[in-house]
């Protein structure tokens, strides 16, 4: 019994001191790792369909679950709710196919950490958790909150093959702590064609079929465009800098075999840093202080303005939103190509979960993760959330195409920021510095300010993974 008692303490201790961190993390476009099911609304399928889905789970997953209940803490429910969200595909084969039932534990963002931290010390048995961002994956795993799932997942399997590398990514100490189903597009540019076709300026969409939407490109188109003089505006948004330098592979902050590294001093991130302030000097960035530090979206449905990087989710709204703010000839491209990188990289986002610490049915969580890999690979099922999204959305069959060619682009070359969340200092400063770019400041000033203080703070961080 006392040794019990001491393994609880040291878990508390972990837990409690991991808390402020965790809850450090605010809600951002760039933390694009949150768990989202696939978005087929099952109310719309036919027996025959479910049929497939059922028949799909036999050949794929298999087995039974002798414990049908997995418990979920979330800031949201993965079951239908009183908005009128519908049941997820992977919900529905959880259900049909397994018995499976997903019981809901309810807590806000803010108190997300601290209730999950009171579940798993009173021995409630909560399963799993959504992954979050990077940087709450590193910080909490690293304080006990989470524990690995290697006994209950073979990432060597044909299932979990299109996403092992991704789960590889985020190993501790030779360990997975994650369940990634599904890699994602990060930030798109998004434009109005209306405002290009004006111009006379080459369509974003048609440089990328042809191979020639890149930072020079870019760079030229905004040349053409922008007079500020005259109200006629570059770049627009809060997500400027780390879509843009994440295309050169590198991020500022990287996990390697379970190392925390930064990469401020790395030419990649250099030139991006260069790149941006340059586009800053030439008045290509929109200077928001003459707009009372706002964002000004609507400018692209107005024609005022060439570009607007953003997470989709700004888009996938309906119809009536997204085109009050863009305008009906909205369009999106995935970001420019680093011309000198040697692959088309981009920023990348991640859907999943992790197992809690205590988790009472680990099983039944991984059958849930598999049927949400079942689904994604399943080319029907496919079809029909590529015809959700003119459905639901109103989206244009040439919007919906570029939806699947963004996403299948950044499986190819995902690149992940994991800076934000591994600790309130180390996110302080970096959040500081990878702006100072677009405000004027040169890389080398930055890096001369910062790097030092982020090599100490780093070493910190791993000190603290090794003990895992």
């Amino acid at each position: 019994m006392k040794s019990k008692r001491i393994v609880s303490g040291i878990l508390a201790m972990f837990i409690v001191s991991g808390l402020a961190a965790c809850n450090t993390e605010e809600k951002s476009d760039t933390e694009s790792m949150t768990t989202a099911a696939t978005t087929v609304n099952t109310s719309e399928l036919s027996d025959e369909e479910k049929d497939m889905l059922n028949k799909a789970a036999d050949e794929k997953i298999g087995g039974e679950l002798e414990n049908k209940t997995i418990k979920w803490m979330a800031n949201y429910d993965i079951n239908p709710d009183s908005t009128g969200k519908s049941k997820s595909a992977e919900l529905t084969m959880f259900e049909e196919k397994f018995g499976g039932v997903v019981k809901y534990y309810p807590t806000t963002f803010e108190n997300q950490f601290n209730d999950l931290s009171t579940a798993i010390l009173g021995g409630e048995g909560i399963d799993f958790f959504p992954i979050g961002s990077l940087g709450f994956y590193i910080n909490c795993s690293a304080n006990g909150m989470f524990q690995p799932v290697d006994d209950y997942v073979d990432f060597n399997s044909e299932l979990w093959s299109d996403v092992k590398s991704a789960n590889d990514m985020l190993m501790i100490n030779g360990k997975h702590y994650s369940l990634v189903n599904a890699v994602t597009a990060g930030e798109v540019v998004i434009y109005n064609k209306k405002t290009i076709e004006e111009r006379g300026l080459d369509d974003p969409a048609e440089l990328l079929k042809n191979g020639n939407w890149n930072w020079d490109t870019y760079r030229n188109m905004l040349a053409e465009f922008v007079d500020n003089d005259n109200g006629r505006y570059g770049i627009d948004g809060w997500w400027i800098e780390q879509p843009l330098y994440l295309t050169t592979g590198k991020s500022l902050i990287s996990l390697d075999n379970g190392v925390v590294s930064s990469n401020m001093k790395s030419p990649e991130l250099e030139r991006a840093m260069n790149y941006i302030y340059d586009l800053n000097k030439n008045s290509y960035l929109i200077d928001k202080e003459m707009f009372g530090w706002t964002t000004n979206e609507a400018f692209i449905g107005t024609g005022e303005e060439l570009f607007f990087p953003c997470g989709l989710w700004k888009i996938q709204t309906a119809k009536q939103q997204w085109a009050e703010i863009f305008g009906e000839d909205l369009m999106f491209v995935p970001q420019p190509k680093d011309p000198e990188a040697d692959k088309y990289y981009l920023p990348g986002g991640l859907e999943g979960y992790q197992m809690c610490k205590g988790a009472q049915n680990p099983e039944g969580v991984v059958k849930f993760v598999e049927c949400a890999l079942t689904v994604a690979q399943d080319e029907e099922l496919s079809k029909l959330n590529h015809q959700k999204l003119i459905d639901d959305y109103g989206w244009r069959e040439d919007m919906a195409d570029m939806l699947f060619t963004v996403n299948e682009m950044t499986k190819e070359n995902p690149v992940f920021e994991l800076y934000s969340g591994t600790s309130s200092d180390i996110k302080s400063l970096l959040d500081t510095a990878k702006t100072e770019a677009s405000r004027g400041t040169d890389w080398n000033t930055t890096v001369g300010t910062y790097s030092d203080t982020i090599d100490t703070l780093v070493d910190e961080i791993n000190q603290k993974l090794s003990a895992q």
